[in-house]
């Protein structure tokens, strides 16, 4: 009998030892979300879109440079895919990053630094991003995940965004600048074409990666809308009235379009242009 207390006090002492130690490895680490470290900052990213703006063929490998900006799009959606959109007071940029769920450290409002030595700028048709190298055929990879916290450095959240209104008009007007290029924005007094409104936002993605839709004012501008097949709102249906949509505005190619963030940045509760 006194073997047997013995031993099941053993036991007892030896679980408490093991609980304690799985309690320390799997405490929640600190919560980082109100300290800024204030990295020196000593570029801008209109500086980067303006050489990519130039050079629109080449990629370029950095220097000792540093930049910040808030995260104005992530991948939570599911409409941007290993990436995020940063935007600082200049001009916003993609950064290419080879992860899933960048959201959960990067969400939308994050303020990160980004330590630009050894990385690449460049674009991908014609939108400026940030990557890890350039293969021989000129493309540019993400950044591996485990080099992500070497270059990508979290500070406060949340931020307040940014938020740019204007008008269809002159966003059609300026497309051979680089101002806006991925920039939040939000547009006024717009609507989805009679051939897009009440269709799903996307094709599934057996079908189709992404799809176009076309977004249009009164006046008779109009502007398309990427949306990806493996977005979770992709069988959503595409509001029938006319309000504020708030975006990315991007570009493919030499056609300007806007990336939508999530469904809950349309506000259409007015009536269509009677036109």
């Amino acid at each position: 009998m006194k073997s047997t207390r013995i031993t099941l006090a053993l036991i007892a002492i030896i679980s408490l030892a093991y609980t304690s130690c799985i309690k320390q490895d799997f405490s929640n680490p600190p919560d980082q979300s109100t300290i800024d470290p204030m990295l020196p900052v000593n570029c801008k990213i209109r500086y980067i879109n303006d050489w990519v703006n130039n050079h629109p063929i080449e990629s370029r490998q950095m220097g000792d440079s540093t930049i910040y900006g808030i995260v104005v799009a992530d991948d939570r959606s599911g409409n941007l895919y290993k990436q995020i959109i940063i935007e600082d007071s200049t001009g916003g940029i993609a950064i290419k990053i080879d992860s899933y769920s960048l959201y959960n450290d990067y969400p939308v409002g994050r303020k990160v630094y980004i330590k630009l030595k050894d990385l690449y700028i460049g674009n991908y048709k014609q939108l400026p991003q940030i990557g890890y190298a350039v293969d021989q055929t000129g493309s540019m990879s993400s950044l591996p995940t485990n080099l992500r916290d070497l270059h990508i450095i979290k500070a406060t959240y949340p931020n307040t965004l940014p938020d740019t209104a204007i008008s269809l008009a002159q966003l059609m007007s300026i497309t051979q600048s680089f101002r806006w290029i991925n920039c939040r924005i939000h547009i006024n007094n717009v609507e989805f074409s009679t051939g897009s409104a009440g269709l799903p936002y996307a094709n599934p993605a057996n079908i189709s990666t992404g799809t176009t839709r076309s977004l249009d004012d009164c006046a008779g501008s109009t502007i398309q809308m990427y949306n990806s097949g493996y977005a979770n709102f992709q069988p959503f249906l595409m509001p029938m009235g006319r309000g504020t949509i708030t975006c990315i505005y991007s570009r493919y190619n030499a056609n300007p379009q806007i990336v939508l963030n999530d469904t809950s940045d349309i506000k259409f509760n007015g009536a269509r242009c009677t036109n």
